[in-house]
């Protein structure tokens, strides 16, 4: 591919893509040891390293197995590389990186084009320029770094990988020699690093197009491999860096072409006269921050002593990503400790409805010690500056007398309230926030309740639950019975919130303790977004018969940390994006989790392909006791 000109030299260039050859037609792009011999009849490959190319200025040599030749020349400063050869037919082969600038492209003395070597992914054995033109006869090709670049590329470097050229029609040509194919160096078997997930071939998040059977050792990851004698391909899809191909090594295995993200990178061999296992055939460390996704597929050609051409498949690691886990910014929130002095005090539920009826910006209204055995209704407006207060003791009661209907206490269209310090016990619901701007809710005591203890929902926003104590949810039906609810389910929008998304926004959950949960003890649901979720402490024991998790987010962009869990039934935290364009980009870091019991501390549930939901799992959150392992998706160191 030709990049735009920078120059006025565009129109030279544009004559020089008429006469483009592509590199596939001279080498097989992303073969990670190319040769004349793997190029058609008459073309010669002209590596880097060979004495062939001259270089002036200072060059620095750098490897990958994914380079032709399995190196590169690179320079920094005022430099060129030229070829003399012989043919009417060029191309110039580079790596494609985020540091690369600008160079040159001279024939023959003179400039035709200047290409972009910028990518803002790695990219092996590219080639940026071709021509089919020249006049039979010999010819120099010349590369000069320009010191300018691609206003994305974060340096300025040239790169010289190879040059492949074609004799003129109607030469004679001797071909080389068949080659032989070198295999993948045998060594001890590949041990994953700290930090990394290793998914096994039987892994889901593994999909295989054509034929693909078992065969199992105790040697392999996993206890098995998948392999196809077929035409056939293995694809994962992984969030990271870094990612190897781990394969079983045989007699009568062939060779596998590895591209990442459509772009063919390698051919890996398989072959080796004794089995070794867990081998890492291939492997990358320079792919950009994101979503991947390497295939392997099986090419029917082998190395000449091999028996047979199967392609194998054992594992994939997937290294975890170098980041820094955000730092949480100190939260104030009102508390019970700062209830100011009363303006109004109350001893019964009609005082208490007659107060709320007066209340103005400023207004605080405090519960004296007893039972406050109706409904609370709420629906007032203070002022950032002067919210309105309601404060009790822990002994001051709401107490509707039954879990099958009414509220403990239901707040409506209010703005700038605090609800500190009660105790809500034995209604249908605790808790509800509806149509509400930041309201408070702090340290009560939310227990014995028929559904879910505090919920918060309809287009709700900049509203906080700080330090509340919520037990024994879900006691006249546990399905319903969550501990913390944020937003509605899309099943219910129509019903709710005029067929919307209930875009409840920016809710703080912060520091509460929650136990003996009906359902999830926190579950925020599709439609919400931006919220925090940190320091609340839950305990699944004895709990959440209708639940998989501690907390479950559908929600987007939701920040969850340094929370603790425990004794779970199955997952600690949970993303869940069944619902089309919800559940994605949510945050975990510096929680705990000894999850006691089968599934994973983190579990990410997506639409599409691995990573697409850009879930981030931090490594600084802490699993144990978790029988599937720490994460069902890479973690981010």
């Amino acid at each position: 591919m030709l990049f735009p000109r920078i120059s006025r030299r565009a129109i030279i260039a544009a004559v020089a893509i008429a006469a483009l050859v592509p590199l596939t037609a001279m080498i097989p792009v992303g073969v990670a040891s190319a040769s004349a011999a793997t190029a058609p009849a008459g073309t010669t490959v002209v590596d880097s390293s060979s004495s062939q190319v001259k270089y002036s200025g200072t060059w620095l040599t750098t490897g990958s197995p994914s380079d032709n030749g399995a190196s590169i020349k690179y320079a920094g400063a005022t430099s060129s590389a030229s070829l003399t050869f012989t043919g009417s037919t060029v191309a110039y082969v580079t790596r494609m990186t985020s540091s690369s600038g600008t160079s040159d492209i001279a024939i023959d003395g003179k400039v035709v084009a200047t290409i972009n070597g910028y990518s803002a992914s790695t990219k092996y054995q590219q080639s940026l320029f071709s021509t089919s033109n020249l006049s039979s006869g010999t010819h120099t090709i010349k590369v000069s770094r320009t010191g300018q670049k691609d206003a994305r590329s974060t340096g300025t470097s040239s790169i010289v990988d190879a040059f492949v050229t074609l004799a003129p029609a109607g030469t004679t040509t001797t071909p080389a020699p068949e080659p032989t194919p070198t295999p993948v160096a045998t060594t001890a078997p590949v041990q994953a690093p700290a930090g990394s997930t290793t998914f096994d071939s039987a892994s889901a998040s593994v999909s295989y197009a054509g034929t693909w059977r078992t065969s199992g050792s105790a040697n392999d990851s996993g206890g098995g491999v998948q392999f196809t004698t077929t035409s056939g391909s293995a694809a994962f899809t992984f969030q990271g860096t870094s990612v190897a191909f781990i394969t079983r090594l045989t007699s009568s295995s062939g060779t596998s072409t590895i591209a990442i993200d459509g772009q063919t990178v390698a051919t890996v061999n398989g072959y080796s006269a004794t089995t070794a296992y867990k081998q890492n055939a291939f492997s990358t460390t320079s792919l950009s921050a994101g979503t991947h996704t390497i295939t392997v597929t099986r090419t029917g050609q082998k190395d000449a002593r091999s028996t047979g051409t199967s392609s194998i498949v054992d594992a994939f690691i997937v290294s975890a990503v170098p980041s820094t886990a955000p730092t949480p910014a100190p939260i104030s929130t009102h508390r019970y400790a700062d209830c100011p002095a009363a303006t109004v005090n109350v001893a019964t539920a009609r005082e208490l409805m007659a107060a709320l009826a007066q209340a103005q910006p400023g207004t605080v209204i405090k519960l004296a010690p007893g039972t406050y055995n109706e409904q609370i209704n709420m629906t007032v407006n203070g002022t950032a500056s002067n919210p309105i207060w309601v404060c009790g003791p822990r002994s001051a009661v709401i107490n509707v007398g039954s879990i099958q209907d009414n509220h403990g206490i239901q707040i409506t269209n209010s703005s700038n309230l605090v609800i500190a310090g009660m105790t809500v016990t034995n209604s249908l619901k605790g808790i509800s926030v509806i149509r509400s701007n930041h309201v408070t809710v702090a340290d009560t005591l939310v227990d014995n309740i028929g559904y879910e203890g505090i919920h918060v929902r309809a287009f709700s926003t900049d509203n906080t639950i700080v330090g509340n104590t919520i037990k024994n949810t879900g006691k006249r039906d546990p399905f319903y019975g969550e501990g913390i609810y944020i937003g509605t389910s899309d099943a219910n929008w129509c019903a709710q919130t005029t067929c919307q998304p209930d875009n409840t926004d920016r809710t703080l959950l912060m520091a509460n303790n929650i136990s003996l949960t009906g359902a999830q003890p926190i579950e925020v649901k599709e439609g919400t977004s931006n919220g925090i979720i940190r320091d609340n402490v839950i305990d699944g024991a004895n709990a959440m018969p209708r639940a998989e998790e501690w907390v479950k987010v559908k929600g987007n962009d939701w920040s969850i940390y340094n929370n603790t869990g425990k004794n779970s039934t199955m997952h600690g935290f949970a993303v869940n994006g069944s619902v089309a364009g919800w559940g994605l980009r949510n945050v975990f870091f510096g929680n705990t989790a000894p999850v006691g019991a089968a599934g994973y501390g983190f579990f990410v549930h997506e639409q599409g392909s691995k990573g697409a939901s850009g879930t981030k799992v931090y490594c600084s959150n802490t699993v144990t006791a978790a029988g599937s392992g720490f994460s069902n998706q890479s973690c981010i160191s």
